[in-house]
């Protein structure tokens, strides 16, 4: 897949018209055309940044330097619904399976809470334990810091968070990033609790 093809893909994931993006853009739309028909084959950072941006995905993934997301996403209460939150940068909720494979995405507004979601979508509430929890938008990512007392099956308590620390930020980053929220990750106050058991996480 080219870059023009890879760009005009994304557009049409997004719902986003060739006179959308070029306004987001600020460029005329006969540009636009050009860059999705690869006239324009080497676009310079200061073209391919801001595009990447608009597009709500990573420069590297127009490049085509990273494959796009293994993970199987499913929008709620439509595709259309969600792309367009994350075009308005919408407050999003976000499950995502332990093992990475399954995300969970809805405007805040629709589900309100995590397990609501959950259940919107077919599963049972207590597979709400299955997840790592997020509120996302393009200022940052909101972990829900929640660890289950069975969590691979650990006993020591300590030794579980911090295996639960470890995984959620590499599985939360991966998934992140394949959607092209290059945006840091914050466990907010009154999650941060569950880390004292660890003393001091700044080695993790």
């Amino acid at each position: 897949m080219t870059i023009g093809e890879r760009i005009k893909k994304r557009r049409k994931e997004l719902g986003l018209s060739v006179d959308e993006l070029s306004e987001k853009l600020g460029k005329n739309r006969a540009t636009v055309y050009r860059y999705e028909s690869n006239d324009i084959e080497k676009l310079p950072t200061t073209v391919l940044e801001p595009l990447a941006k608009v597009l709500n995905v990573s420069p590297a993934y127009l490049m085509g330097w990273v494959e796009p997301t293994k993970t199987n996403i499913i929008k709620y209460p439509s595709e259309e619904d969600v792309n367009k939150a994350i075009s308005e940068d919408e407050p999003l909720l976000v499950l995502i399976s332990f093992d990475g494979k399954t995300a969970i995405m809805s405007h805040i507004d629709e589900a309100v809470e995590h397990h609501v979601l959950l259940m919107n979508v077919g599963y049972k509430d207590t597979d709400i334990d299955k997840f790592f929890r997020i509120v996302l938008d393009k200022s940052g990512a909101d972990w829900t810091f929640v660890c289950p007392p069975d969590y691979k099956n650990i006993p020591f308590k300590d030794k579980r968070i911090e295996a639960f620390y470890k995984d959620g930020f590499t599985v939360i980053s991966d998934f992140l990033h394949s959607i092209g929220y290059l945006v840091g990750i914050n466990i907010p106050k009154r999650y941060r609790r569950h880390l004292n058991v660890l003393g001091d996480d700044s080695n993790l």
